[in-house]
């Protein structure tokens, strides 16, 4: 799959999934950063396990949706691609993915705790 290809920074997004009472944050992403946050995902081994679905109260995961309304998502330790032409989930099991998608966040987008590294806890099993 291209992702990418000739579309402009701005069509590209991402935000995290909290439970706070708050509309989620959300971002536009550049698509030169969001490709290489692909590649993290491509990089990951696929998984048998369903797609991932956080719930509760408080962090419920991240999404990075491409121009063409392509997603992803991470939480729980999955990393789950959805698109028109299929569905694919990989384990993401370090949050290599999702720390990933989480980084792109500007400065002050997302609370304290929730930026990469900071927050969760450990993969369901």
């Amino acid at each position: 799959m291209t992702v990418g290809g000739g579309q402009g920074d701005a069509s590209w997004a991402a935000g995290a999934r909290l439970y706070s009472g708050r509309v989620d944050p959300s971002w536009s992403v550049a698509a030169a950063r969001a490709r290489v946050v692909i590649e993290v995902f491509r990089a990951l081994p696929p998984s048998a396990r369903v797609h991932p679905a956080g719930g509760g109260v408080g962090y419920r995961g991240c999404w990075l949706r491409a121009p063409d309304g392509t997603s992803w998502v991470a939480a729980n330790g999955l990393a789950a691609l959805r698109s028109p032409a299929h569905d694919e989930v990989r384990e993401d099991a370090q949050r290599a993915f999702e720390d990933a998608i989480l980084a792109t966040a500007p400065d002050g987008v997302l609370p304290s705790g929730v930026r990469a590294g900071a927050r969760r806890s450990p993969p369901r099993a």
